[in-house]
């Protein structure tokens, strides 16, 4: 075997791997009793990673978030046939529990010399009562022998802290020492058995590598800390600027950013501006507790994965200020309960979901300074929910929507920095809780609707450099509390500037217009 790290393993551990003999019927029958899982983008992890099959998206999983390194049987290559030996079965397991390894000097283990590479793993999963080894007397962990699969369904669910569950319905598990997992196991849908007719488990046939890897990341998805580890492995973790007992034991709850329930499933993950580089992990949407996901300023690239729209108990969504691109996942509006979504500052592209019309809960929606484009949805109008809507700094066209005017409980309204065009619509003046309103840097015309002056609580108006003409309404004077305006550029105002507005901050100088 060669390893990228091949001082740590031996010659005589090679040589037995070498010598196993590759007679696994049940490789076909797995493959096509497992469903195949999303592929996350490496084509070629392995120079052999078209023979995994039905295996081969697991096995560049895992591959990519850096699992199985160390653990390659020659140089590029996975041997996605051979067996899984308890020594790999170790490395892949602490990695993907989101553990590392306890490293000692010594080993509890007769056959495991603590000079090993993978011994400190060797030593995690017995320290955390998934092994305690193949033999007593002495106590020996029978590194180089093959998992069978009642034995891969011990570690998983010991290690998963998996729930007890009735029969599967397999016809040969019963009796078998392993029978309880293996029926837990097939509850949390790690496993289907190994053929159908009849329904069977086969727990006595060895595990193989590519199998190895789709069961290994099925379980990863169900488990938080799991799920964490891969997000801390994709993005770089070992750089964040704060990393606070990321991938140590005990609760998650101690974990910087990370927040729990009563039952140790993550409700909130607050990781902005710590240095997260690299894609989202899909992987997140199975963090089905979580509420809140912070992850702004950062360094997150990539598109939004729609998976995200399965986190059907999340409220706030903040992925502002990344290097994000591509559209916007209309999967989004999944999200019924989502009160913050936050996607400005990133370079994402394509229009706005018009599916976006369907929140019911959303407060604040931002989508500022990135490359959208085409027209403001009208459907927004039916988020009366909205309190702060930014949609400024991008390249969205045509008319403002009259149904905007329909969002009773807005307060900030920008709109600013576009390619809008067509009239200011008098339905704005409807926005009886308007505090702010930013309609500058377009290419809107006609003239400003005397109806704004019915925005009583309206403290800053700025509608400079668009093509508007005509007279500034004599209503917006009325205004007790507005005392910021912007008039100039582009525009060609005529008249006479309102009274009212004298003691505004205002731009008024540069417009050569007397005061009423």
């Amino acid at each position: 075997m060669f390893s990228r790290h091949p001082t740590h393993l031996t010659s005589r551990r090679h040589a037995r791997r070498i010598a196993l003999p590759i007679v696994l019927v049940v490789t076909a029958l797995m493959a096509a009793a497992l469903t195949p899982v999303p592929s996350y983008g490496q084509d070629d992890a392995f120079g052999d990673s078209d023979k995994a099959g039905v295996h081969r998206p697991a096995v560049e999983a895992l591959a990519e978030w850096g699992y199985l390194e160390g653990t390659e049987c020659e140089t590029d290559r996975f041997c996605p046939r051979d067996p899984i030996e308890r020594w790999a079965m170790a490395v892949w397991l602490v990695r993907a529990l989101g553990y590392k390894p306890y490293n000692t000097d010594t080993s509890r283990f007769a056959d495991v010399s603590a000079d090993e590479w993978w011994s400190p793993y060797a030593e995690r999963i017995a320290r955390l009562e998934v092994t305690d080894g193949c033999k007593r007397g002495p106590l020996r962990y029978c590194p180089d022998r093959p998992v069978t699969r009642g034995q891969m369904a011990a570690f998983l669910v010991r290690a998963l802290k998996i729930e007890q569950a009735p029969s599967a319905g397999f016809v040969d598990t019963a009796g078998n020492t392993h029978e309880a997992a293996i029926n837990a196991l097939a509850a949390a849908g790690i496993t289907s058995g190994c053929k159908t007719e009849p329904l069977s488990y086969c727990p006595s046939k060895s595990v193989t590598r590519a199998q190895m890897a789709t069961f290994l990341h099925r379980a990863i998805r169900t488990s938080d800390r799991a799920i964490l580890a891969v997000l801390y492995n994709t993005t770089g973790g070992n750089k964040w600027t704060s990393r606070k007992n990321w991938l140590t034991g005990g609760q998650l709850e101690a974990w910087g950013g990370v927040t729990t329930d009563d039952e140790d499933r993550v409700t909130q993950l607050d990781l902005k501006g710590i240095g997260l580089a690299g894609p989202i992990p899909p992987l997140l949407a199975d963090l089905s507790q979580l509420k809140t996901l912070r992850l702004a300023e950062n360094r997150l690239t990539g598109s939004i994965p729609p998976e995200l729209g399965s986190l059907r108990q999340l409220r706030i969504l903040d992925l502002g200020e990344n290097l994000l691109k591509e559209a916007i996942p209309s999967e989004l509006t999944e999200l019924t309960l989502l009160e913050q979504l936050l996607l400005g500052g990133n370079a994402l592209s394509g229009a706005i979901p018009p599916e976006f019309g369907r929140f019911e809960k959303l407060g604040d929606l931002s989508l500022r300074d990135n490359v959208l484009t085409g027209v403001i949805p009208a459907e927004l109008g039916h988020v009366t929910s909205l309190t702060w809507m930014s949609l400024g700094g991008n390249r969205l066209e045509g008319p403002i929507p009259p149904e905007l005017g329909d969002l009773e409980n807005l307060r900030v309204l920008i709109l600013s920095d576009n390619r809008l065009t067509g009239s200011i619509p008098p339905e704005l003046g409807r926005l009886s809780e308007l505090v702010n309103l930013y309609l500058r840097d377009n290419r809107l015309t006609g003239e400003i609707p005397p109806q704004l002056g019915n925005l009583t609580l309206l403290r800053l108006l700025d509608v400079a450099n668009n093509r508007l003409e005509g007279r500034i309404p004599a209503s917006l004077g009325d205004i007790d509390d507005l005392n910021y305006v912007r008039f100039h550029g582009g525009n060609q105002f005529e008249g006479c500037v309102p009274q009212g507005l004298m003691d505004t901050s205002n731009d008024f100088s540069l417009m050569g217009l007397p005061f009423c």
